[in-house]
């Protein structure tokens, strides 16, 4: 589906080596830093004009749709390959429940909920907008156990990736943090969805402002539902952008966030490196050059 490998690298970034060789799954040959550009300029033209979704996607996502599957990354003990196999088995059993990293947890019923919404928004997300799906290949082998499987998932459901549609899911937290985010920020109404509580909202205002936004406001939704949220945009006045940090469930806000006709960028960990800036350091592309 994705016929090329290009090295990811992007100018105004350190180099990450943590995952050894690094590189994505791409439709085109250009370099990483000429696709990003296009990605980046599309979303800098719909600020405060066009009603553009980006969703990323990547372990928890797919794991939430396809099931448990264990890594063949080399290296593994056997411990912890019997640990994946049993995992793998109970998940295609369904008699575990599923739960992230960020604290979202789903029962049995709602995961088969969980999963007919995907399967209704992913397809709708790929119409309308872009997804920021995790297709890496990685020195560590991470995350290899899904790009084949999730393929035929979206060829299931009969989603075409496209240079319109697709792009790797490290283009977001570039956009957000390196050198372009002036254009996205600077002067700006930032709409900013994600669970807060006096401290976080301090830290959020405080960290977009010193990115140059002239104004941010919430719209708040609940700290592992997001999933199953239903939002009134209707009072938010006129955002230019918007930032929404729901896990898993981003992508339902993102599609009632249709009517502000403004870029909804599923933006993840962006958010909470405002409030702790430590955590740049766990991911690429979340610190730039300059820093």
């Amino acid at each position: 589906m994705l016929p090329h490998r290009v090295a990811f690298e992007l100018s105004g970034f350190p180099p990450w080596r943590d995952y050894g060789a690094f590189a994505f799954h791409s439709l085109a040959s250009a370099s990483a830093d000429e696709q990003f550009q296009r990605f980046a300029q599309r979303v800098v033209d719909a600020v405060g004009k066009t009603y553009l979704p980006i969703y990323r996607m990547a372990d928890g996502e797919f794991s939430l749709l396809l099931g448990y599957r264990r890594s063949r990354a080399p290296g593994r003990s056997i411990k912890m390959r019997v640990k994946g196999v049993l995992l793998e088995v109970a998940s295609r059993l369904r008699v575990r429940r599923f739960g992230t990293m960020w604290g979202e947890q789903f029962s049995r019923t709602e995961i088969t909920y969980a999963r007919r919404r995907l399967a209704e928004l992913i397809p709708w997300l790929a119409e309308h907008g872009i997804l920021a799906a995790y297709f890496m290949e990685r020195g560590d082998g991470w995350g290899d156990e899904f790009v084949g499987p999730m393929f035929r998932w979206l060829s299931r459901h009969r989603v075409t990736l496209t240079e319109d549609n697709y792009v790797p899911f490290y283009f977001v937290y570039a956009l957000l943090n390196g050198p372009r985010r002036n254009e996205l920020f600077a002067g700006k109404h930032v709409l900013v969805a994600t669970f807060v509580d006096d401290a976080r909202r301090e830290a959020i205002t405080r960290g977009l402002a010193a990115i140059g936004a002239a104004r941010v406001s919430f719209l708040p939704i609940s700290k592992s539902r997001a999933m199953f949220d239903t939002i009134d945009c209707s009072s938010v006045g006129n955002p230019d952008i918007a930032l929404v940090a729901g896990g898993i469930g981003a992508i339902n806000i993102i599609k009632q966030l249709e009517p502000l006709n403004i870029p909804a960028i599923d933006c993840g960990i962006t958010i909470e490196c405002f409030i702790n800036p430590s955590r740049r350091r766990e991911r690429p592309f979340l610190t730039d050059s300059r820093a």
